[in-house]
């Protein structure tokens, strides 16, 4: 049997011969094949998330619809909140000091009105 690395060397030995024009006709038959192989394993990657997605959107909305709230942090009230743009360091919108509306505030949780803990908005 034939490991993961392995094939993994051998499409890209192919890949690279067909972008040099060097691909023999029973190398495009492997290449073939072995996209085959990738598209229906993707296939199945993609099916099952679907399906892991729906089932945790109708778990969470059977529990919010038995008024159960599943956040950890908002049942011990103590929730750290981090924006989701300073998480990812984009904070030239929130370190400014007015926006459209006029003064800006820290964001803050949509669910128990936790202010971002960022430093950026405590200059």
């Amino acid at each position: 049997m034939t490991t993961q690395p392995q094939r993994d060397d051998r499409l890209h030995h192919l890949l690279d011969r067909l972008l040099r024009g060097a691909l023999l006709p029973e190398e495009a038959e492997q290449l073939a094949g072995a996209v085959r192989g990738l598209e229906q394993r993707l296939a199945l990657l993609e099916n099952g998330a679907r399906e892991r997605s729906a089932i945790l959107e109708e778990a969470r909305d059977a529990l919010e619809a038995a008024g159960i709230n599943t956040r950890y942090a908002h049942q011990r009230g103590v929730h750290h909140y981090l924006a989701t743009s300073c998480l990812h360091g984009e904070h030239g919108y929130c370190q400014g000091n007015t926006g459209k509306a006029g003064a800006k505030e820290p964001a803050e949780c949509k669910f128990c009105g936790a202010r971002c803990t960022c430093p950026c908005h405590h200059n």
